[in-house]
């Protein structure tokens, strides 16, 4: 029998409530890889599960990463409070996305969850007035050379990021979800109307706006390293938001923000990966008369999401994972501004090899 685990038995130990108690040492040296990989042993560590069940070094961890979980929650918590108290000069809402969001709304998917950095959102007119704000407060950007200044000032949805010179939070700060060259339409203008407030100062989207970021974060990105973590956080959220809503309302959001496809390649993606097989679900995606445009999609999303370990049998989503990168950058900016794009960050990788890491930037260049 393999020491290794396969997708499989990852996607049953996260969905069920349970974990194998008659593995190897080895298979459980598997399995906490696979599980630190994915960033997703804080999620199982809050299980409940009977820890004097398990190896002493198997349980050893997952009780170090709680410990670290509940102190990050605190740290989070901090953070909030800080920024609200560094952009209370802000006469406009700011709102929390991603990890903090959970964390700070309470969400399903908030116990366990991991997280780098803490990304906000304001209303684009703001920025100049949030930047000024946050230098004078102790926050420093991060220094970048000419080109990658280019592309957060006028082609990302986000600042380049910013970082507390004293406790080294990491803030990402965005004024929409998507990129213009998009093609997608955010209307951040209803995320405002529809926010909810946190005990901290700070405020979060509503339960579908937290899940249509989510998604975009995860259909629409080049990068999908997190992306397991991500369906279990998407799967949790609609969960979460389905007890008391039709997913008609949900879809609705999706559909405004021509991000109708997503919507159902989410719930394809979900119902392969977890077994989730709620009428909900089911009528859903049944709807969509293109379900079979979507099958292929599906199919690469399904192999992508998981980590490219050697502790996982059946990890082999190479090209997988360049389709989903290439369809990621596509969903960014049209194929022309593409080409050059990518044709430039290849010149400047090259560049960097020959001549040093630090050629373009701004200090060394001559006046």
């Amino acid at each position: 029998m393999s020491d290794n685990i396969t997708r499989k038995q990852l996607c049953s130990y996260l969905i069920n409530n349970t974990l194998p108690t008659s593995y190897t040492q080895n298979q459980y040296h598997s399995l906490l890889r696979v599980l630190i990989h994915s960033q997703l042993h804080g999620y199982i560590a809050y299980k409940g599960l009977n820890l004097d069940d398990y190896p002493f070094a198997f349980k050893r961890h997952l009780i170090s990463i709680a410990t670290f979980s509940k102190a990050q929650c605190v740290q989070v918590v901090r953070a909030c409070k800080r920024i609200s108290n560094d952009l209370q000069e802000l006469n406009a809402p700011v709102l929390l996305l991603k990890g903090a969001a959970y964390i700070a709304a309470k969400k399903a998917n908030a116990n366990g969850r991991l997280i780098s950095d803490i990304d906000i959102l304001v209303a684009k007119e703001h920025l100049s007035e949030v930047e000024r704000l946050l230098l004078a407060k102790g926050w420093v950007a991060k220094e970048l050379d000419d080109f990658d200044e280019k592309y957060y000032r006028e082609w990302s949805h986000e600042l380049p990021p910013y970082t507390h010179i004293a406790t080294g939070v990491t803030l990402d700060i965005h004024h929409n979800l998507l990129p213009g060259t998009s093609g997608k339409t955010i209307d951040i203008n209803s995320m405002f109307a529809t926010k909810l407030a946190t005990e901290y100062g700070l405020f979060v989207p509503s339960d579908q706006y937290l899940i249509l970021h989510s998604a975009i974060h995860l259909l629409l990105n080049d990068d999908i390293e997190k992306g397991l973590r991500d369906c279990l956080d998407l799967h949790a959220l609609i969960e979460q938001y389905s007890q008391g809503n039709e997913l008609t309302s949900l879809h609705a959001v999706f559909e405004a923000a021509r991000c109708e496809d997503e919507f159902f390649v989410l719930l394809m993606l979900l119902t392969r990966l977890f077994g989730v097989h709620e009428t909900k679900y089911a009528n859903a995606i049944l709807n969509s008369r293109n379900t079979r445009k979507f099958v292929s999609i599906v199919n690469d999303l399904e192999q992508a999401v998981f980590p490219a370990s050697p502790y996982i049998s059946d990890s082999s989503n190479t090209v997988a994972r360049f389709k989903v990168y290439l369809r990621g950058h596509l969903s960014k900016m049209p194929l022309t501004l593409l080409i050059k794009h990518l044709a430039f960050k290849a010149y400047r990788t090259l560049v960097k090899k020959l001549l040093g890491e630090y050629f373009f930037k701004k200090e060394n260049k001559q006046p």
